[in-house]
């Protein structure tokens, strides 16, 4: 299923967000930001702090591709009309060497990214993110 996604170029990172309209998957916005990221963090908690990075409660940090290419597969979701209001956690902060990509929150069988696209997305599986972490790391 596709979305009806709108997005614009971000400048700093080259990624899609809000702005003009596209016909355009959750899956597919994923899989042109997967090939630049070299370091998945997940921090508990709501929201990845970029300015203040000793403040994150890190859980698991993963360099490994293989475990990296894992998630992207256990982050498969359908776009939604859902807008959840409960905050996020873990956050999955998606980093190309020190820069922040983008930043991954699930919401009960939901993903929100809000740096790529609009709402929050269904999970195609929604313990396949939690069984992911519990392999590389610790689960929350």
């Amino acid at each position: 299923m596709s979305a009806y996604l709108p997005y614009w170029r971000v400048p700093a990172t080259g990624l899609w967000h809000s702005g003009e309209v596209a016909d355009r998957s959750v899956n597919d916005i994923l899989e042109e930001t997967w090939a630049r990221i070299t370091t998945v963090a997940v921090v508990r908690g709501s929201t990845f702090d970029t300015k203040h990075r000793a403040a994150n409660e890190v859980l698991v940090t993963v360099r490994d591709r293989a475990a990296i290419d894992r998630l992207r597969v256990a982050l498969r979701a359908e776009s939604s009309d859902a807008a959840i209001m409960t905050p996020g956690d873990p956050t999955i902060a998606l980093l190309s060497e020190r820069d922040l990509l983008a930043s991954i929150q699930l919401v009960d069988g939901y993903v929100r990214c809000p740096e790529l696209w609009e709402g929050d997305a269904r999970l195609d599986d929604p313990t396949a993110p939690t069984d992911w972490l519990a392999s590389v790391g610790d689960a929350p």
